[in-house]
């Protein structure tokens, strides 16, 4: 049988298990929509069937931490080729940085809005879409909020890369003091390598081609601080490639 029916199968078979659940309901889409064959779907079928209720449920619901948790998860889980643009269509984006800043606190609200986040940054419209209704500041007070959590620094600088493809988005995170969280993220989090990874990733995007940003990230200490990323015994290929690359830029 053809990967498609099979998903349309699962995916009445699952929403049938949704409908007797009740308010389990997006405990249920959050299991069925992470499920391999449920992942291929009809952009359409997932907007009306999936992202816009979820949307519903997040925003009538805002105040419940497990809403948003599992709302978000869900969402992580449809994020796909096809349906980036849909959940940004459908408001998805204000919602989900709303559900950030109200439960802030909350580094598994961080990470499955993250998640979400960094799948739809991976568009070039979504990148612009996400930093006009101020995303760059969520994702860096919520970096902020959770200075030892070594994940959360982790996917949020994910999202910083994914963001900082964009041009414009380089200029505003610097300007939302981006680059000094990032590089006290490194500080932090010396001996996590991905984190390092990550972090030269986002920096050497920000401080590509602008000089002024350049001067900006080495005004900031970020030669010493790169310098030791790079320099680490464990340090990931990827990690030395991104930090070589910077430092051949600011020094």
């Amino acid at each position: 049988m053809p990967r498609k029916v099979v998903s349309r199968v699962c995916w009445q078979q699952c929403m049938r298990t949704c409908q007797k659940l009740g308010s389990r309901r997006l405990a249920a889409l959050a299991t069925m929509t992470g499920h391999d064959d449920c992942n291929v779907m009809y952009t359409k079928v997932m907007l009306i069937d999936v992202i816009i209720p979820v949307l519903a449920a997040m925003t009538a619901h805002m105040g419940q931490v497990s809403v948003q948790k599992l709302g978000l998860k869900v969402l992580g889980n449809v994020a796909n080729v096809d349906t980036k643009t849909a959940i940004a269509s459908a408001r998805g984006i204000p919602v989900m940085l709303t559900a950030m800043t109200a439960h802030i606190g909350h580094a598994e609200v961080q990470l499955q809005g993250y998640g979400v986040l960094k799948r739809l940054a991976c568009n070039h419209n979504n990148q612009i879409a996400i930093t006009s209704v101020g995303g760059i500041a969520v994702v860096l007070a919520a970096m902020i909020a959770h200075t030892g959590h070594a994940d959360v620094q982790l996917q949020g600088c994910g999202v910083l890369t994914s963001l900082t493809c964009n041009a414009d988005n380089q200029t505003a995170i610097a300007a939302a003091r981006g680059i000094s969280v990032v590089l006290a993220v490194m500080k932090w989090h010396m001996r996590i390598t991905d984190v390092q990874e990550q972090d030269c990733g986002a920096l050497g995007n920000i401080g590509w081609s602008d000089t002024t940003l350049q001067k900006r990230i080495k005004d900031k200490g970020g030669v010493v601080v790169v310098q030791a990323a790079v320099a680490a015994s464990g340090a990931t290929a990827q990690c030395r490639e991104h930090g070589q690359k910077l430092l051949g830029k600011l020094t």
